[in-house]
């Protein structure tokens, strides 16, 4: 319970987000079995906002904690005012609902339900919770938005889910090559070794930030 109780604290968060190596990609020395590879997506094209961030998580109540404190904060106070920028909330996740409950925002009742179940998974075991996670990602990637902007997190038990995901999304290897510069192959390798050490998840999380960025539709 206490590897539980670290993760759901706005105070953990603020200084994850403070350290920019951790919030650039995560716990690459991190040598948990559990970890996981998250990727975190808002693409505003008509307000010039392209974030797309892949990080390297833990457990999964890691990957609670940064969509309850983090990612989903952010998304909401966009979808509710749609600014030039990008804002996190720095506040309690009860303070973030009753707000929202007190806004005129088309989407009030799906955040509100989206807040709830999260905040209802930190006492749900370790397998239940990321099967909900898993859910809840699935159903907010199919959030009907009414809007241009593009929304998005994808969840990553495995690295090789990662090579498979973007072969499928960019399913020809020349138009692959043309756009990361390498081939299926190269890219299969660094997945590979990404269980070898901190310098290889590394890189791994550099070139999917630095070259991938977002695939969302």
């Amino acid at each position: 319970m206490k590897n539980r109780e670290r993760y759901n604290a706005l105070s953990y968060w603020e200084q994850f987000l403070s350290e920019k190596r951790l919030a650039a990609v995560g716990f690459c020395e991190d040598h948990a079995q559990e970890m996981m590879i998250v990727n975190a997506s808002i693409i505003a094209a008509e307000k010039q906002i392209f974030s797309s961030h892949w990080l390297c998580l833990p457990n999964c109540y890691a990957v609670l904690g940064f969509l309850q404190y983090v990612y989903f904060p952010t998304v909401f106070y966009h979808i509710m005012y749609g600014n030039n920028e990008l804002k996190m909330p720095l506040t309690s996740t009860e303070t973030l609902y009753d707000y929202i409950a007190g806004c005129d925002t088309k989407h009030k009742v799906a955040m509100l339900e989206l807040l709830q179940r999260l905040q209802g998974l930190w006492q749900v075991p370790a397998d239940e919770c990321l099967l909900q996670l898993r859910d809840i990602c699935t159903v907010f990637n199919d959030w009907p938005l009414n809007s241009t902007a593009a929304m998005q997190v994808l969840l990553f038990g495995e690295v090789t889910q990662v090579c498979e995901y973007i072969k499928k999304q960019i399913w020809c290897e020349e138009v692959f090559y043309e756009d990361f510069g390498c081939s299926y192959s190269w890219l299969e390798k660094l997945c590979q070794s990404f269980a070898n050490g901190a310098f290889f998840r590394y890189r791994l999380l550099h070139f999917l930030n630095d070259r991938v960025g977002c695939l969302t539709g």
